[in-house]
């Protein structure tokens, strides 16, 4: 899904975890990004991996956080140019 804000990068898919955690961290280049972790359970114990990538707009270009996203083995999405309430929201016709 593309965000008004953050180009996303995803690495796991979001429905293998049970809840999710964020934190903020610095590329090599020292620009910031977040890291979303998906907490699951393994062997009976609680864990975490990297789940996702969230690059800041104002920040991080399309391309860059493409090609940071690629070095990590991530599908990336760059985020939405306008606030388009269509893509986020999906529309039903009625009567369905």
């Amino acid at each position: 899904m593309p965000y008004p804000n953050e180009h996303a990068c995803r690495l796991n898919s979001p429905d293998k975890y049970d809840s999710f955690a964020r934190q903020k961290r610095k590329s090599s280049g020292g620009k910031v990004y977040s890291v979303i972790f998906g907490i699951l359970r393994k062997g009976g114990k609680r864990t975490s991996e990297e789940q996702a990538y969230r690059y800041p707009k104002g920040t991080w270009t399309a391309s860059e956080a493409r090609s940071h996203c690629k070095d990590h083995g991530g599908a990336f999405e760059a985020a939405v140019s306008e606030f388009d309430a269509n893509v986020l929201i999906p529309s039903w016709d009625e009567g369905e």
